[in-house]
């Protein structure tokens, strides 16, 4: 039965990826990454804020990333009747996104001291190097496979073309900015 499932699931994502849209919307999601990281550079850590898990646990995730995603799913994709059980799946995957990425991160610090001690939390601002900005971005796609029947799920309800709208809106790259500067405002600070 596991193997019919992941049959059925590698079928309908090849079949998806070779939709030209749908893979446009798959592109565009890894290259918006490198934007988002970017914007978290400037917007976030160059104004001096940590960004820790435990930050992103203590008021990123529901005061910024899930009205974000509720808006997303809500107002974007069409998705009324379920944005928030959709932001529920969305949000924890940043969350085991940013969790996994600030312990790759940690480990391909060459401050062997700091990548031993869990105390304090590992900063992502502290460390954005390449090679962490590496790390982040080779985590979405495995996150997205083990979401895979929520995003096929998705995509039988949501067209590639508004996924792809969505993503090159002008309105999507000022939500994204304007949740930044918010958190910005009253961030903690990098010790």
């Amino acid at each position: 039965m596991r193997l019919l499932q992941f049959g059925f699931i590698g079928y309908a994502a090849a079949t998806m990826l070779g939709d030209s849209t749908c893979s446009k919307a798959y592109q565009l999601t890894m290259r918006n990454s490198d934007a988002f990281l970017n914007e978290l550079q400037t917007r976030i850590c160059d104004k001096g804020c940590s960004f820790t898990v435990q930050d992103y646990e203590d008021g990123i995730k529901e005061q910024i990333h899930r009205p974000y995603v509720e808006r997303m799913m809500r107002d974007h994709l069409g998705r009324s009747d379920s944005y928030t059980t959709d932001a529920d799946v969305l949000v924890e995957m940043g969350a085991s996104m940013l969790s996994t990425a600030a312990e790759k991160c940690k480990s391909e610090t060459r401050d062997a001291d700091l990548a031993t001690r869990d105390d304090p939390p590992f900063d992502i601002c502290a460390h954005l190097s390449k090679e962490c900005v590496k790390q982040i971005k080779s985590q979405l796609p495995g996150l997205m496979l083990k979401k895979a029947p929520f995003f096929l799920g998705l995509a039988g309800t949501t067209s590639c073309s508004d996924v792809v709208k969505f993503q090159e809106s002008p309105e999507t790259k000022t939500i994204v900015a304007q949740g930044m500067d918010q958190y910005a405002e009253n961030c903690p600070r990098r010790t």
